[in-house]
Order: structure tokens, then C-alpha cells, then sequence
């Protein structure tokens, strides 16, 4: 024996299980990179709309700043700069008004520029406890937008790096304090009877008025929430931090008085008349920069500081189990989540943010949040008709002609549709929600068109540019991308492709479409974004696990349901062609499907040869019917699919995920069919073994090189052969 042999036990972090706890732990890792895009966006729209940039009013005069002028100057100019700021601010007890707000402008401003050297300059010049000590201060000293621009300078502090945002914490008491006396204002305007026929409190907070200058305080409210949310991004002690503080209450009170009648706005509504701006944003209302986007759409603050709040009180519980359950349980708060998922014209910042939220909650929450969001919560259609619907307008706009207008319309649904994609495999890998959602999957719903602003634009640039170019490119632009009538439900209703489209005879129609056909469009690139391939391979690879980990009756039926739907299909052709991340995931849904349920005490070749189940063993109830469909027989020439010979492909690639998948695969044919190993060792499969079993791969990991040594000592060892002519007419 193999000193490197180890015991099948030992094998219990390569277990899918293991597998689906890797993924969960990869919605932080990518939301991480989501809060820096989300930061970068923040300071990028308040450089547009002159948040700090320019002088008081938009009046221009000595507090004018240029932002070009800034991006010109170096690093350590900027830092000398920001210490004057800094010690001019910190008079502010003594100094005029006018001259203290010039001195807030322009520190906002230097540290908007994204260097950390101003942002470390302003912390050890003690600017942390000035803007701390005027947040403390009234509305006579401090007006509305003057304490936002203050909060919007911390936000900026935070959101530099680790350190400064440690030393912002030390102030989380005073935004605590502001931020819960913002949210009692915001949630009495919520509660408010009509102030004018037909407009209730609600309405008029959404338009930026509202009883009581509700419109100032959810403004303040948003900027609050985003100075505790870019704290608490950062690392589990500062996420601590915060929630020691007490930052998660407030928080959370906001999300469930903004919430529900943030879902209840369509997108459409969103468009700021041109030259308007928002009702009491004075901070954004500058002159200057303001001006190149006057015309974009806006969000109203009641969006605005929900989508904040949303992201904000994400950042508190990622990671977080306890947390992450008592977020889910909160019954008003699974109301208004549902209200948005099901809105037929959602705001997709708000869908995106609130899909992230069901991503934490239920990758940090484990079976009993997952349990309480498919229970309880009734999030799972919601979550399945919003995936969709996204689905549905990408790949109308996937038209494969490079059309700028519509690649940019696709953004935010592509950045939507990852974290629904994450939210929905963390509730399918547990086996006590998989058969609830692969019921919901295979649901037919009416799927209603789309109401989005952008891709409207984008759906009527596109159609004049077919109808310029000719009869051939208004073909194309009706039909759009190939199989979108599956992905929007065109298969079951018998509507042509360019019905879908919005361009053709059965533009606007209700469709009927399953969540089934939209996880194939994901699958065959519909869609047209990578990340969304990867999260429909991964989501496959979830259903599969859990419902092969909730017994026969779920496996079966996965089996089956996925094989029927065309699910089974396009992983195979993921499998055989596509990047090692994406191949990797179609490879644990194949291989789950084939296993088959887990029996207890499965693991190792030793297993697979008494025909144990198990995550790491050998063969269970369906597994040579389940090989025989993928066109898996036992003998040479018994790879009619290339689906072995793609499994074998993984054995020789560095990533342990991939090579465990394909020995998963490998190790049932061998132990599943009567000629397993013949047709093993016809595909070169004894070298693809010993790549793994010596590392000469780049995998080098002491378990999976063990494996592969069992399955080679066991299948094709000294009695290798003596039995061939006997198995020859048969696969078992």
C-alpha cells in the first residue's frame, strides 16, 4: 500500500456536499467584487450629478471645484490639499457657515478623486470625529443636504480600504442614531393618510415630497445606510462592528417601511422629466456636470433608499448564519420581497439588490433559512418567475449582431440574474427544499411582457436599424437569437420565435413558459453572459445534489425531469466544450444524476465495488439505465456521446472540483458496467488515472491521488483481463 493512500472518510471535503458549500462560499467572493462595482458606480453618479464637486448652489465662486482639474493632480498634491481641508473643517465651531460648508464641499470632493492617499490623509487629520461631531448637530447648523454631503464624505472614507473604514466605526454610534431618527420620519410618512386626492403618503414619498419632508429624509436615510453598509463591507470584524452598534435595527426598519412600496413602482415610471431633478436632492442638483446627465432615468428616493438599505442590511449578514435566519422569519419583510420578484416591470437595481440579499441569506442561513424562504417566505416561484423574466428579455436583446444599445439594456439584467441564479442553488442543494423547487420549476406561468425603460430603447433602436438595413436584417432582428421562443415560452404555446421579440405580429402577448426553459436558455448561451452559463450549470448541479441527497423518489424524479426538459442535453454539451468553471459544474450535475441517491457509508473504490452509494462512491439504484441515456456502455466503442471521454478530460486539469467530479463519473462506469474498464482503458483512461494518481497534472491532492490509485489497483490490477472474453457479450 501507497503511503498516500487515505482512508474514503478522509474524503469528506470533497464531497459534493463540500462542493455546495464552496459555491455558497463563492456568493461572498463575488459579491465582493459586486460592492466594489457598486461603490465605483455611487462615486462615478455623484461626480456626474456635482455631489461635492461643485461650489454651493451651483453658483460657482471660491467654492468652486473642478473635477477635471482634480483628476489632473497627483496623489500627494491631493493629500497636502486634504490636510488644509481637513484643519479648516475642524474650526468649524468658530468659523462663518459659508466658510466650513466651502471646506465639506471641497474635502468631498478631493477624496470622490478614489485615492487612498486623501482618504488617509483626512483620517489622521481627524476628519472621522469632525464629521462625526457635526452629524450630532441640528437642522439650524446642519441643513438636510449640508449633513448629507458630511455622511457622503464618511461613505467615501469607508469605502477607501479597511483601515479607513475602521476608524469610521468609531462614529457608528452617531449614525445610528441619525439613521433611526430618519426612519421613524420615513416610516410615519409611509403610514400617512392621503395628503391630496387619490395620492397617499406612500405615493408622495415616491415622487420626493411627502408629509412632513419625507423626500429630505429618505435621502438622508440612503446616505446613512451606505456609511454602514461600506463599513461593514469589508471584514467580518468590521461587519461585527457594526452589528455590535446596533446598525442592523435601523437598517432593517427601513428596508420594511420602503420595501413593499418600493416593489409596488414599475420601472417605466422612473424617468426624470429633462433638466428635473429629484425633489430635495440639492446635494445632486449642481450646475456643471449635471447637465451631461439631466436626461438619464432617475431613481425617486423612496428606489433609491431602498435599493441602499437592501445592500446595506446584505452586507450585515453575509456570512452570517444566525443573522441570515432571523432575517428570513421576518414575515413583512418576505411580503415585500415577494411583491418585488413577482412585479411584472421591476426597477432591476432593486431586483439585483434584493436577489443578492436572498443569496447571502440563504448560502449563510444553511437548511433553515433555505427551509424558511421556500416555506414560510414563499420566495421560490418569485425567485423562479424574476429569473424568467430576466431570462426572457436578455435573450431577446442577444441578437449576436454586436448591437451596442442592446448590450448595454443587458447589463442589469445580466447583473440580476447571477445572484437570483446563486439564490436559487443554495435553496436547491438542501434536501429538504430540492423536490419543493423542482416542482416549482417545472410550473408553466404566465409570463407577461417586460416593462423596462432601457431595453425598450434599446428593442426600438435595434428594430430601426432592421428596418434600415434591409428585409434580411428585419428578419433577423424578429427571430432574434436561435431557441429564444423556448427561453420565452414559445415552445409551449406553439408562438413563432419573433413573436417573443416585441418586433414581430405577436409582440406584447402573455406567453406560458416554465422555469425549466428558462435554466436551458441559461445553459445553451442564450442569454449571452458566461457568469449566467456558470450559474445555470451551478444551479443544475445544486438541484441534482440535493435531490439525489433527498432520497430515490427526489433523484428519480430530478432524473427524469431534467432528461425531459433538454436540461440533461445541455450539460453534456457544456461538458464537452466549454470553460474548465463552467465544464466543472455540468460535471457534478451529470455525475449526481448518475449516482444516483446517497446510501450511508458510501465512499471509495472499495464502495464501488460492493455497489455503495455515497458522494465519493460507487454506483446506486438507475445508475447503468442513467449511463445507457447518456450513451455510456460498457465495453470499446461504448462512448457514443463523448461523455466519458469528457470526464476524463477533467482527470488531467489542476482543479480539484473538476478532477473530483470525473473521478465521481470514472469511478461508476467502472464500477457500474460489466465492461467498465475496457472502455476506460480504450479511452486512454489509465493514463488519465495515473495523471491524477502522480499530480503530474498540477492537482495534487493527497485524497483524490489515493482514489485514483484505488480505482487503478482495483479495476486493473494483476487479474485485469482474465474475464474479458466471459463479459464480452454483455455491458451488464
Amino acid at each position: 500500500m501507497s503511503s498516500r493512500r487515505a482512508d474514503p472518510k478522509a474524503r469528506g471535503h470533497l464531497n459534493e456536499a463540500a462542493a455546495t458549500g464552496r459555491r455558497r462560499a463563492q456568493v461572498q467572493e463575488q459579491s465582493s467584487r459586486q460592492r466594489d462595482v457598486a461603490l465605483r458606480s455611487r462615486r462615478l453618479l455623484a461626480e456626474l450629478s456635482g455631489g461635492g464637486v461643485t461650489g454651493s448652489g451651483g453658483a460657482g465662486g471660491a467654492g468652486h471645484v473642478d473635477a477635471a482639474a482634480l483628476a489632473a493632480l497627483g496623489p500627494d498634491v491631493l493629500a497636502d490639499r486634504v490636510k488644509v481641508v481637513t484643519a479648516a473643517l475642524g474650526r468649524w465651531a468658530e468659523a462663518p457657515p459659508e466658510e466650513w460648508q466651502a471646506a465639506l464641499r471641497q474635502l468631498a470632493a478631493l477624496l470622490s478623486t478614489g485615492s487612498y492617499q486623501p482618504a488617509d490623509a483626512a483620517v489622521a487629520g481627524g476628519a472621522v470625529n469632525i464629521l462625526g461631531a457635526l452629524l450630532q448637530q441640528g437642522p439650524t447648523l446642519l441643513p438636510p443636504d449640508t449633513a448629507r454631503r458630511a455622511a457622503w464624505s464618511l461613505e467615501l472614507l469607508a469605502s477607501s480600504g479597511p483601515d479607513a473604514a475602521k476608524a469610521v466605526a468609531a462614529v457608528a454610534a452617531v449614525l445610528v442614531s441619525r439613521l433611526t431618527a430618519a426612519v421613524g420620519t420615513v416610516a410615519a410618512a409611509m403610514a400617512a393618510p392621503a395628503v391630496a386626492p387619490g395620492i397617499d403618503g406612500k405615493a408622495a414619498a415616491a415622487a420626493g415630497g411627502g408629509g412632513g419632508g419625507c423626500g429630505e429624509e429618505l435621502l438622508a436615510a440612503d446616505q446613512l445606510a451606505a456609511v454602514l453598509g461600506s463599513v461593514a463591507a469589508w471584514n467580518p470584524e468590521l461587519q461585527s462592528a457594526m452589528l455590535a452598534a446596533g446598525a442592523a435595527e435601523p437598517l432593517l426598519q427601513l428596508l420594511l417601511a420602503t420595501f413593499e412600496p418600493a416593489a409596488a413602482l414599475p420601472a417605466s415610471s422612473f424617468a426624470r422629466p429633462p433638466g428635473a431633478a429629484a425633489a430635495g436632492d440639492s446635494m445632486e442638483a449642481d450646475t456643471g456636470p449635471a447637465a451631461a446627465v439631466a436626461d438619464l432615468p432617475a431613481e425617486p428616493p423612496l428606489v433609491r433608499c431602498c435599493c441602499t438599505a437592501v445592500w446595506a442590511l446584505g452586507m450585515m449578514v453575509r456570512g452570517r448564519q444566525t443573522e441570515a435566519v432571523l432575517l428570513v422569519a421576518q414575515p413583512e419583510l418576505c411580503a415585500g420581497w415577494r411583491r418585488l420578484l413577482l412585479s411584472p416591470s421591476p426597477h432591476l437595481p432593486l431586483l439585483r439588490e434584493a436577489a443578492w440579499l436572498a443569496a447571502f441569506c440563504s448560502a449563510g442561513g444553511g437548511a433553515e433559512a433555505a427551509a424558511a424562504m421556500a416555506g414560510g417566505g414563499g420566495l421560490v416561484p418569485g425567485l423562479l418567475l424574476a429569473t424568467m423574466r430576466c431570462v426572457r428579455q436578455a435573450s431577446l436583446l442577444n441578437t449576436g449582431d454586436d448591437d451596442p444599445a442592446a448590450a448595454e439594456a443587458a447589463q442589469p439584467l445580466h447583473a440580476a440574474l447571477q445572484p437570483l441564479l446563486m439564490a436559487l442553488t443554495n435553496i436547491a442543494a438542501e434536501p429538504g427544499t430540492a423536490l419543493l423547487l423542482l416542482t416549482e420549476l417545472q410550473a408553466v406561468r404566465p409570463l407577461e411582457p417586460f416593462v423596462s425603460a432601457t431595453a425598450t430603447a434599446a428593442a426600438a433602436a435595434t428594430a430601426a436599424a432592421a428596418a434600415a438595413g434591409g428585409a434580411g436584417a428585419s428578419g433577423a432582428a424578429a427571430g432574434g437569437a436561435p431557441g429564444v421562443g423556448a427561453a420565452a415560452g414559445g415552445g409551449s404555446n406553439g408562438a413563432a420565435p419573433g413573436q417573443e421579440a416585441g418586433t414581430g405580429p405577436g409582440a406584447g402577448e402573455v406567453l406560458s413558459a416554465s422555469g425549466m426553459q428558462a435554466l436551458v436558455a441559461c445553459l445553451e448561451g442564450r442569454v449571452g453572459h458566461r457568469g449566467v452559463m456558470r450559474g445555470g450549470a451551478a444551479f443544475a448541479a445544486g438541484l441534482a445534489a440535493g435531490s439525489c441527497r433527498a432520497g430515490g423518489v427526489a433523484a428519480d424524479a430530478a432524473r427524469s425531469a431534467l432528461a425531459a426538459a433538454g436540461v440533461v442535453a445541455a450539460l453534456v454539451a457544456l461538458l464537452r466544450g466549454s470553460a474548465l468553471d463552467i465544464r466543472k459544474e455540468a460535471a457534478a450535475a451529470i455525475a449526481s444524476l448518475v449516482q444516483g441517491p446517497a446510501t450511508p457509508g458510501g465512499g471509495g473504490a472499495a464502495a464501488a465495488a460492493k455497489g455503495g452509494g455515497g458522494d465519493t462512491g460507487g454506483p446506486g439504484p438507475g445508475t447503468v439505465d442513467t449511463l445507457r441515456s447518456l450513451g455510456v456502455r460498457g465495453g470499446p466503442g461504448g462512448d457514443e456521446q463523448g461523455v466519458l471521454a469528457a470526464f476524463l478530460a477533467l482527470l488531467r486539469s489542476p482543479d480539484a472540483d473538476a478532477v473530483h467530479a470525473g473521478l465521481r463519473f470514472v469511478s461508476l462506469v467502472l464500477g457500474g458496467l460489466r465492461r467498465g474498464p475496457q472502455l476506460v482503458e480504450s479511452l486512454d483512461g489509465i493514463d488519465a488515472l495515473e495523471a491524477v494518481q502522480y499530480g503530474t497534472a498540477g492537482c495534487r491532492v493527497p485524497e483524490l491521488q489515493g482514489w485514483a490509485e484505488e480505482l487503478v489497483d482495483l479495476y486493473y490490477g494483476e487479474d485485469y483481463g482474465e474475464e474479458e472474453d466471459a463479459d464480452a457479450g454483455g455491458d451488464g
